[in-house]
């Protein structure tokens, strides 16, 4: 389950980096903060998968 997380943030994380792309005709700048969103994005996954692997009982 965790891993689909993770895989899902990054893949919603490329759509907006090529949106901005799309929408700005590549613009640095924006690109730059459609990538420092997906990187945000992929972090919180991550946290996410390691708060559920500490939560759950072993």
């Amino acid at each position: 389950m965790g891993v689909w997380k993770i895989l899902f943030s990054i893949g919603l994380g490329m759509a907006f980096l090529l949106a901005a792309v799309a929408f700005t005709g590549t613009g640095m700048l924006e690109v730059l903060v459609a990538l420092n969103a997906a990187i945000g994005m992929g972090i919180i996954a991550l946290l996410a998968v390691i708060i559920e692997k500490i939560s759950k009982p072993k």
